[in-house]
């Protein structure tokens, strides 16, 4: 079961107790944002960056996405470079901790696999 986080100006997103028991930062947002406005990561200024960072755990961490297809191909966030965030991928996988990735979802089911090494 997910556990709902709020900010003290009404940004909503869920965490999983298992994977924060862990020391895995993560959070799954949804699009409603403070004021219940439409929230889209792609779309948000630097300050609303930070708040999903601190969301999940990771102040400051850069939100690296892709542009998503359906299709097969995964990306990798390798130390010392980023994904440009206009490759077209429908997955990422990161081997840094300090950098979060973001997927977006209509009506398909997001998967987050995670090791806590």
């Amino acid at each position: 079961m997910l556990e709902r986080f709020q900010d003290q100006d009404g940004f909503v997103g869920y965490r999983s107790p298992l994977l924060a028991s862990r020391r895995i930062p993560h959070l799954f947002t949804t699009r409603v944002g403070p004021g219940r406005r439409p929230f889209d990561l792609g779309r948000l200024d630097e300050a609303q960056r930070e708040r999903v960072a601190r969301g999940a755990g990771v102040p400051h961490a850069p939100i690296v996405g892709v542009r998503q297809v359906h299709g097969a191909r995964v990306l990798t966030v390798r130390p010392g470079a980023l994904p440009d965030p206009a490759a077209e991928a429908d997955g990422l996988l990161s081997e840094r901790d300090d950098v979060l990735v973001s997927i977006h979802v209509a009506d398909c089911v997001p998967i987050l696999l995670a090791c806590a090494d």
